[in-house]
C-alpha cells in the first residue's frame, strides 16, 4: 500500500527594529533600533501572511495578520506594549515561508542563521520577501457571539519601494543632493552625455539613485539590505540573462525629472527587455536580499518541447525566441509533487493576435521628415506575418502591434545629429537594421499567441515559485510549462499554505496536440491510454 507523504511547511516573520519615535517611550523605551522582533510566535491560527509581486509592477507587497497580543519581554512578564505599539512605518520586515522544511540540510540552516541572526532560528527557511512597514492597522470589533476580537493587520512593500522615495525634481529640496539644473543632474546620477549601453545606463541608475538613497536610510537604520545587480549565468561559456544590446542617447539637457523606476523604464526598452527587483535567497551563490534584474526577455519558442528534470538548464540550448543573439536565461523550477494542484483557471483567445510589427525609433525623431519618410517607405523594413497560419489576416483581420524603441543600436556611438552630419548612411543603415531586428523580435514573439495559454494555477504552496521564472509539472502522464509573471504566497497556520501564480505563454494547448489521448494521459499516472 502506498504510503502517504506529508510535508513540513514552515513560516518565519521577523521584524527589524529601524524606526524610533522622536519622543521616545518611558523608561528607557520599549524596543531598540536593529532589535529583531520574532512575530511568528503571535501569529496563531487566526492570523496569516501573504506576499505578492508581479514582474509588471515595480514594488512587491505583503501583509501580516495577527492577534494584538502584549509583546512580552524579559523583566517584563506582561509586556510594556501590545505591537500596535511597538511597530511604526519602515521597520524592516522578512518573511520566509517553506512547503517542506525538511529539504534543507544543515549546511543551508547555518548559512541562514549566519545571514540573518539567530533570530531567524536553524530551521533553514528560506527568505522570500524583504521589505519595510508601510501601514499598521488596529482592527477591533465584537462578533455574534459577544466575543471580542482585535487584530493587528501590517501592510508593506518589498525593496522596490526604493525605486519610488529616490527620486530626480526641480523643486528644490526634493531630490536632496541632485541639482534642480538637468546639466548637474546627470553628473551626479553617474550618466555621460552622449552613448552609453544600456546595461551601463541602469546600473549607473541603480548605484546613484537606489544606492545613494540606501545610504540615507542607513544612518538611522542599522539594518538594510543593499540592492545589488544579478549577475549573468554562464552557459557553455556564454554569459546569459544581462542586456548586451543597445545604447541610451544621453543628453545634457534631457528631462530626467521624476522617480528612479520612471527614469530607468524610460529606456528599459520593455518588451524587448525585463527590469524587476528579485529577492533571492541562494547559499551556492551567496546572494541573499533584493536583486535588480535587467536582462533580454527570455521567451520560449511555441515548440520548446519538454524539460529534462535532471538538468534545468538544458531549456535554454534552444527553442528559444532570439532575441539579437543575447544569451537567454530564466530559472526553471520543477514540481516534482505528485499532485501540486490546487486549482487553475487557463483560458486561449485571440486577444492577443498580432500580424503587422511597426517600431518607431525615438532617436529617429530628431533626424527630420525626410529621413524619416525613407524609412517609413522602405517595404523590406516592415515585417508581417499576415499569412501565418495563427496570424491569418484573412481570418483575424489586420492586427497592428506599435512599439516605440528607445534605444539606438550598438555601434553607434555618437549623439543622433552628430552622426547624421559625420555618416549619414551608416545611421539610417543602422537605425533601419536596430528597427528590423526589433520588429523581427515582437513577430516572433507573438505569431502563436493564439495558441498559448495564460491564466492562474493555484498550487501546493511552493517557495521556490518567483515571477520570471519557468514553471513545470506533471499532471498525470503530462508535462506542461508557464511562464510566471506574478505570484502571491498564503501562508495561514494550521490551516494552509498555498501559492498562486498568473503565468503566461503555457505549452497546454500544444501538449495536447502531439500527445495521443491526452485526457486519459492526464488524469492518469502510469500505461492507462493506449
Amino acid at each position: 500500500m502506498p504510503g502517504i507523504k506529508t510535508f513540513k511547511p514552515r513560516l518565519k516573520v521577523v521584524l527589524v527594529k529601524g524606526v524610533i519615535d522622536p519622543d521616545s517611550r518611558y523608561v528607557g523605551g520599549s524596543v531598540e533600533i536593529g532589535e529583531m522582533i520574532d512575530l511568528t510566535p503571535h501569529i496563531g491560527d487566526g492570523g496569516y501572511v501573504t506576499t505578492h509581486k508581479s514582474i509588471y509592477q515595480p514594488v512587491g507587497a505583503f501583509e501580516v495578520v495577527l492577534p494584538d497580543k502584549p509583546l512580552g519581554r524579559e523583566g517584563f512578564p506582561g509586556g510594556l506594549d501590545s505591537l500596535w505599539g511597538v511597530i511604526e512605518p519602515f521597520d524592516s520586515i522578512l518573511i520566509g515561508m517553506a512547503r517542506n522544511v525538511g529539504i534543507y540540510d544543515r549546511g543551508f540552516q547555518s548559512w541562514m542563521s549566519n545571514r540573518l541572526g539567530p533570530v531567524w532560528g536553524y530551521e533553514g527557511i528560506p527568505l522570500v520577501m524583504s521589505g519595510f512597514v508601510r501601514k499598521v492597522v488596529r482592527d477591533e470589533s465584537i462578533d455574534s457571539g459577544g466575543r471580542p476580537n482585535r487584530r493587528i493587520v501590517i501592510q508593506g512593500t518589498d525593496y522596490g519601494c526604493i525605486g519610488e522615495i529616490a527620486q530626480v525634481s526641480r523643486i528644490g529640496g526634493v531630490a536632496r543632493d541632485m541639482n534642480m539644473m538637468p546639466l548637474y543632474t546627470i553628473d551626479q546620477l553617474g550618466l555621460k552625455a552622449g552613448v552609453m549601453t544600456a546595461r551601463e545606463y541602469i546600473d549607473a541608475l541603480r548605484r546613484n539613485m537606489l544606492g545613494k538613497q540606501i545610504e540615507y536610510m542607513r544612518a538611522t537604520m542599522p539594518f538594510i539590505f543593499d540592492i545589488k545587480a544579478a549577475a549573468p549565468v554562464v552557459i557553455n561559456g556564454k554569459e546569459h540573462g544581462i542586456v548586451t544590446k543597445g545604447n541610451v542617447v544621453v543628453n545634457a539637457m534631457s528631462d530626467f525629472d521624476g522617480t528612479c523606476w520612471t527614469i530607468m523604464h524610460k529606456h528599459a526598452d520593455t518588451p524587448w527587455n525585463e527590469i524587476f527587483i528579485e529577492d533571492r535567497c541562494n547559499p551556492n551563490t551567496g546572494e541573499l536580499g533584493p536583486y535588480l534584474v535587467y536582462r533580454p526577455t527570455p521567451y520560449k519558442d511555441y515548440k520548446s518541447g519538454f524539460i529534462d528534470m535532471s538538468n534545468p538548464q538544458s531549456y535554454w540550448s534552444g527553442g528559444t525566441v532570439n532575441n539579437m543573439d543575447q544569451g537567454l536565461y530564466a530559472d526553471v523550477v520543477l514540481d516534482t509533487s505528485a499532485w501540486p494542484l490546487i486549482g487553475a483557471y487557463q483560458e486561449r483567445g485571440d486577444a492577443h493576435v498580432s500580424n503587422i510589427y511597426w517600431v518607431p525609433l525615438m532617436q529617429a525623431q530628431l533626424w527630420g521628415d525626410r529621413m524619416l519618410n525613407e524609412m517609413l517607405t522602405r517595404r523590406e523594413s516592415v515585417i508581417d506575418s499576415t499569412t501565418y497560419p495563427r496570424t491569418n489576416i484573412d481570418i483575424f483581420g489586420p492586427r497592428v502591434m506599435n512599439v516605440e524603441s528607445r534605444l539606438t543600436y550598438s555601434d553607434s556611438k555618437l549623439l543622433p545629429l552628430q552622426e547624421i552630419a559625420e555618416n549619414q548612411e551608416k545611421a539610417i543603415i543602422g537605425s533601419i537594421a536596430w528597427a528590423d531586428k526589433r520588429r523581427k523580435w515582437l513577430q516572433e514573439a507573438n505569431k502563436d499567441n493564439v495558441g498559448f495559454s495564460s491564466g492562474a494555477l493555484r498550487v501546493v504552496g511552493f517557495e521556490k515559485l518567483r515571477p520570471g521564472c519557468y514553471y513545470s509539472y506533471m499532471r498525470g502522464q503530462m508535462a506542461y510549462t508557464q511562464y510566471v509573471t506574478e505570484v502571491h504566497h498564503t501562508f495561514a497556520p494550521y490551516r494552509h499554505y498555498s501559492t498562486t501564480m498568473n503565468y503566461i505563454r503555457g505549452d497546454n494547448y500544444y501538449q495536447r496536440i502531439v500527445k495521443k489521448q491526452p485526457h486519459l494521459l492526464e488524469g492518469h499516472v502510469g500505461a492507462y491510454a493506449g
